[in-house]
């Protein structure tokens, strides 16, 4: 065998030849029988390289493969993945008919996948397993018994010479086979480049059974590294116990990863024993079975602090990211004409400016989205001005670009009578990576906003300009600061030390704002009041009001 042959699950004519030829049109390949044979050639040399089907969106994973991976730890890994849509026919000799057949054959997950067909319109007949879909037709149309039938492609019973009694009887119409390019494992080290949605599986063998295993395994890797789960499964090992099947977000060489695999090895080796560990099958770029609506994101203002956070985190999820900026590049028309969201990140006061720009360029189908403080200067023109067919969707992520991680992070979603699929994709995205999703309608988020944050810069400004106006520095001050007033000082930094535009526009684009100021002045100047008329119960009684209410 050549190095440019690749062994396959055969034999000719199987779902997994016709993935390998849709993906891989210029290999040679080789059939081999069976899942074992396949993986067997890979590890033993005789073969460049292996394709075999690894999971259906169905059935889940194919377990055959799972358990050859696990026998050749050391020496295989997975470097590739591709799916293929399945849709299953049934075919018989000429001369069958549908309710004289007595066995139907086909590989264990072609049953699996049509059984409510079989269950439904051939109850008389047994199903009957065997290694692979393109075996079943041969051995059928061998057979000539008319009797007989079997579950394959509808191309490969008409090679084989059947009649095709039944299509598309697969008990769904989105069943998909995900299939793994298999390497021996020194081969598979520079096969980790590229960008995409990185999935790395893993087998975890405890050795022995304990109470609470699992839930300490799942704490490591979702707890303390922060590493998505994506599919875990188990199956049964030689002592009784059970092997873990896991594939997780990310792949080897990054280090959340490397330091996540290193503490489950570690926690199986100290509180199992020495049969114990975990072994990497494999890094490889896994498209998810259905694929996304969003798949590129243009970011309009991409090169603001704000608009960088954006880039770099929607890069790190797997989509591909364009900015445009006045500050440089792309055009806008470029986003507008080739990407499937549009984020406008600019400052509040130029959103309207910016949206009557787009208006003309977008399509139906597209996402616009504002990340604005305040809704009601930008949302209700967004509606009027874009065209029908366009999605629109109110973002506010609660937290400046020095935020490192979304996880914990407030982010406020306010949905439109033209927020569609895209939206909630978006929605779901910042759900994944641990953000907290709040839905607020215009008026409600402005009149939080309205407290949460216009009061609250004017409040702190304005302590901070009394406090100027009687101290030299602030140094005088933080020398006799106390805990609570240490944990005043930073946010008063942090808010003074904001852009101009941000600090003017949070004061008067919000039609909200006049008043909530009117009722901060008119409850301060009351409690002053009091105090100056020696009622130091009223302030009391608002302290203790304000701590049932915090708590």
């Amino acid at each position: 065998m050549t190095q440019t042959e690749i062994a396959y699950l055969g034999p000719e004519g199987t779902y997994t030849e016709r993935a390998l030829k849709e993906h891989f049109p210029s290999v040679r390949r080789k059939a081999y029988q069976t899942i074992a044979d396949v993986v067997e050639a890979v590890a033993d040399g005789s073969a460049a390289a292996g394709f075999v089907p690894f999971e259906n969106v169905l059935q889940g994973p194919v377990v055959e493969t799972l358990d050859h991976l696990l026998a050749h730890k050391d020496s295989i890994r997975i470097t590739n993945s591709v799916f293929l849509t399945i849709s299953h026919a049934l075919g018989a000799p000429e001369g069958a008919n549908l309710g004289g057949l007595t066995r139907i054959y086909s590989h264990t997950q072609a049953l699996r996948q049509c059984s409510q067909f079989l269950r439904t319109s051939a109850p008389q007949a047994s199903s009957e397993a065997v290694s692979s879909t393109a075996l079943a037709a041969k051995m059928v149309a061998d057979s000539a018994d008319l009797s007989c039938g079997a579950i394959a492609p509808k191309e490969t019973l008409q090679l084989a010479g059947l009649n095709v009694l039944s299509e598309d009887i697969g008990d769904s119409k989105q069943n998909k086979t995900r299939f793994v390019l298999l390497k021996r494992a020194g081969e598979a080290e520079d096969i980790l480049a590229g960008s995409g949605p990185w999935s790395t599986t893993i087998a975890i063998e405890p050795g022995r059974d304990r109470q609470g295993l699992l839930y300490d395994l799942l704490g490591i890797i979702s707890k303390r590294f922060d590493v998505n789960l994506l599919s875990i499964h188990s199956r049964p090992d030689t002592r009784g116990g059970f092997v873990f099947f896991i594939d997780l977000e990310g792949r080897v060489g990054t280090p959340a990863l490397d330091d996540c695999l290193e503490a489950l090895d570690e926690y199986c080796t100290t509180e199992t024993g020495k049969t114990a560990g975990v072994s990497v099958l494999g890094s490889y770029i896994r498209e998810p079975f259905y694929t996304r609506s969003i798949r590129s994101i243009g970011i309009i203002g991409g090169l603001g602090l704000m608009g960088q956070w954006f880039g770099k985190l929607f890069s790190e999820l797997g989509l591909a990211v364009r900015i445009s900026d006045t500050a440089g590049g792309e055009p806008l028309e470029a986003l507008c004409a080739e990407c499937d969201v549009l984020l406008l990140s600019v400052p509040m006061a130029s959103a309207k400016q910016v949206i009557d720009q787009v208006a003309p360029l977008v399509r139906p189908g597209q996402l616009i989205a504002e990340n604005c403080s305040i809704k009601n200067s930008s949302l209700p023109h967004m509606i009027q001005a874009l065209p029908e067919g366009c999605e629109v969707l109110g973002v506010h992520t609660m937290f400046g670009p020095q935020t490192e991680d979304l996880r914990g992070q407030n982010v406020v979603i306010t949905s439109t009578e033209r927020s569609g699929t895209k939206a909630q994709e978006l929605e779901d995205l910042f759900y994944k990576y641990g953000a907290n999703i709040l839905h607020a309608d215009i008026a409600h988020h402005d009149k939080v906003s309205a407290y949460i944050q216009s009061l609250y810069h004017l409040v702190l400004i304005g302590l901070a300009e009394v406090m100027r106006s009687e101290f030299t520095s602030a140094e005088d001050l933080e020398k006799f600061s106390t805990p609570n007033a240490r944990a005043l000082f930073e946010p008063m930094k942090r808010i003074v030390r904001q852009r101009d535009e941000l600090i003017r526009d949070l004061q008067t684009l919000n039609d909200q704002a006049p008043q909530t100021r009117q009722l901060f002045l008119d409850t301060f100047s009351e409690l002053v009041k009091a105090l100056d008329d020696h009622d130091i119960d009223r302030l009391l009684t608002s302290a203790r009001r304000s701590e049932e209410f915090l708590s």
